[in-house]
């Protein structure tokens, strides 16, 4: 997980990252502009030591501490630029009581592919997956008025009135939006045009990627996705039914919950 350093290197915070990978260690580093990473395999990780700790601490206990970041407030860090090379100290306070104990780390620039694909591609598939619950969302909202509104037109009625709603409105909901967050409008016009075009953009490259990797899929290949894609927009259309029935008897109302399809649990 990213965790902020609440240092600013370049007028910007610095966010880090620490991961592993076949045995590498990975320090990421990122000001949400530049990225930055140093890549050590575990056998040379003490070689990042400083040479100025006045302790030893075991390899294994180090990345151990490293790899639960998230619940640590003991960390420091310092981040300066050193002629060519940017340069990151960690200082770890692992106990109180005991000196604290540095890292000493010369980071890597990355170029503009590599942040794109660590950064600035998963944060548009984040927005888009937010979208689309939004989306998910005002549907569950639109069938349960039409759900509320079957129950009044047959006599129920809703007595709480902290819980009365009315029917939900799309186009006033983003209108009240708008207004609830008019300094972001006004500090960027044109925002929602450049979301929107950014996610065309993020859906174009990636089509394109895989087409390059199903190239080589033969014709009865294609027609079995084909088949397969007839058959799950069935499905889609099936889980778009309200889930839920009315059963109206002469004595009283009975509303009956289906089980949800594994479409609906997901949302």
């Amino acid at each position: 997980m990213w965790v902020s350093t609440n240092e600013t290197f370049n007028n910007a915070t610095m966010l880090f990252q620490f991961s592993r990978k076949n045995n590498f260690c990975i320090f990421s580093f990122t000001n949400m502009k530049q990225l930055y990473s140093k890549e050590i395999h575990e056998s040379l990780f003490s070689s990042i030591y400083s040479s100025t700790n006045k302790i030893e601490v075991d390899v294994k206990n180090v990345i151990e501490y490293l790899e639960n970041i998230g619940e640590m407030k003991n960390l420091n860090y310092i981040f300066y630029q050193d002629k060519l090379s940017v340069k990151a100290n960690l200082i770890i306070t692992l106990s109180e009581g005991f000196p604290p104990f540095k890292l000493e780390l010369e980071l890597e620039l990355k170029d503009e592919n590599i942040f794109y694909s660590k950064l600035t591609c998963p944060l548009l598939k984040i927005i888009k997956q937010l979208k689309q619950n939004q989306e998910d969302l005002f549907d569950i909202i639109k069938k349960k008025d039409l759900e509320i509104s079957e129950y009044q037109l047959v006599g129920g009625n809703i007595s709480n009135e902290n819980i009365k709603t009315d029917i939900f409105e799309k186009d006033n909901f983003f209108m009240n939006s708008l207004q609830n967050h008019k300094d972001l409008v006004e500090e960027i016009p044109y925002l929602f045009d450049i979301y929107s075009s950014l996610i065309e953009q993020y859906n174009i490259r990636h089509s394109d990627v895989n087409k390059q990797s199903n190239s080589i899929s033969t014709k009865e290949e294609n027609q079995e996705v084909q088949t397969n894609s007839i058959k799950n927009n069935s499905i889609n259309h099936k889980a778009i039914k309200s889930s839920t029935t009315m059963e109206i008897t002469n004595t009283s109302i009975n509303v009956k919950k289906r089980k949800k399809s594994l479409l609906l649990k997901s949302l």
